[in-house]
């Protein structure tokens, strides 16, 4: 009887070690590949591009701000329309569920950037702060393109 005792102790004892040797979910959502494609016209906003990847908790961004930036707008493109027309609507925030992603890419979710500092030229870095629900931020920067530029290779 004692030997069961035992060996199930040590089962457990190694159930126990074993998990806490399992990497946890981080605290906060990660913010990667960010960058950003400059107007081709002075004045005019930017797009904004990243990948957000979820902790261990499901979170929602409702927001992006910089110090080198007036104002930056969350949105979604549209495809189709009536005649085919691409458009886009402001999105209040966007769900990220956790250890899963959120893609802000080209066609579809990104964000915009109005009133870029006109000292940010193509190979400067945007610094960024992105807001959740939960109430964290992530710093991070995003890398810029001109216009015609490529998506930077990651």
């Amino acid at each position: 009887m004692r030997n069961i005792r035992l060996r199930a102790f040590g089962v457990a004892f190694l159930g126990l070690a074993l998990s806490a040797c399992q990497p946890s979910a981080p605290d906060a959502v990660a913010v990667k590949y960010a960058w950003a494609r400059l107007s081709p016209v002075a004045g005019r906003p930017a797009a904004l591009y990243f990948t957000l990847t979820g902790a261990a908790k499901p979170d929602r961004l409702v927001a992006i701000d910089s110090a080198l930036v007036q104002r930056i707008e969350l949105h979604e493109s549209m495809g189709g329309g009536t005649e085919g027309m691409m458009s886009m609507k402001p999105l209040a925030g966007v769900d990220v569920p956790p250890g899963g992603s959120a893609l802000f890419q080209p066609g579809g979710k990104h964000a915009m950037l109005f009133g870029v500092d006109p000292a940010i030229t193509p190979g400067t870095a945007i610094p960024l702060r992105f807001r959740f629900a939960s109430g964290k931020a992530v710093e991070g920067e995003a890398k810029t393109v001109g216009a015609g530029g490529e998506a930077p290779g990651f």
